[in-house]
């Protein structure tokens, strides 16, 4: 693969948060000659803690110019090994809305109100919502598609890879941008044919929606090579 080593830079950073009552990790991409003052297009990620690995995969599409410049703000999920062991899922708690109401609102909150506002102030990320794209794989593109639900005027693009939690009964969107990937491989009838009603709710909605399956499994290199195929769709 080309461009191992990237050229843009790396920042590791934790922020204070009011609604999680504690810090919070979040990795930031800048490309190649960033300026803050720019309002750059920004793409937001759940499990932010992949970020360097997605962004051996975008860079050099930034390079080629197949993308524009763009930052990616990711923010870190709430699982930790401790928490693991006692067979407590943060993690899923935050990103699936059902699952656990106080923490999802709490961590919903903390990324609209809170992280958007710093990556803007800070790193000069678009306030823009036609320049954002949130992000997520698996438990995280289902939070991803809840952001894109709840806060339209936040967010009109989502990519969403390998969805692990089901569509609303109602999809009341109209002009959204949406990338949608499965592995046929993965996680059985039922992941495959969640992500499928996905697709079929938000373009029975009014969204513009781009489905596509790869011979993959629940594969993170599968969600890294996609990305870049991904984001030249919604931001062309």
């Amino acid at each position: 693969m080309r461009f191992l080593v990237l050229i843009g830079e790396i920042h590791e950073c934790f922020l204070a948060s009011r609604h999680l009552s504690k810090e919070r990790g979040i990795t930031v991409y800048c490309p190649p000659g960033h300026h803050r003052e720019n309002g750059t297009t920004v793409v937001y990620l759940a499990d932010g803690e992949w970020t360097p690995d997605f962004a051996r995969f975008i860079e050099p599409a930034i390079r080629s110019g197949r993308l524009p410049p763009l930052l990616l703000v990711g923010v870190h999920s709430g699982w930790t090994p401790e928490q693991s062991s006692k067979h407590v899922d943060l993690r899923g708690a935050e990103y699936l809305e059902m699952q656990h109401d106080r923490r999802f609102v709490a961590h919903e909150s903390f990324f609209v109100e809170e992280v958007l506002p710093w990556a803007e102030h800070t790193w000069g990320a678009s306030k823009i919502r036609d320049r954002r794209v949130v992000f997520g794989c698996s438990n995280g593109a289902a939070f991803a598609l809840c952001m894109l639900l709840k806060h339209p005027d936040d967010f009109r693009n989502a990519v969403a890879f390998s969805v692990a939690g089901g569509p609303p009964e109602r999809v009341g969107l109209d002009h959204q941008r949406v990338y949608l990937l499965i592995g046929t491989l993965e996680g059985g009838l039922k992941m495959n044919n969640i992500t499928r009603l996905w697709a079929d709710h938000l373009s029975a909605a009014g969204s513009a929606v781009f489905y596509r399956t790869r011979v993959a499994g629940h594969d993170r290199l599968m969600w890294r090579e996609e990305l870049s195929e991904a984001l030249a769709w919604i931001l062309r």
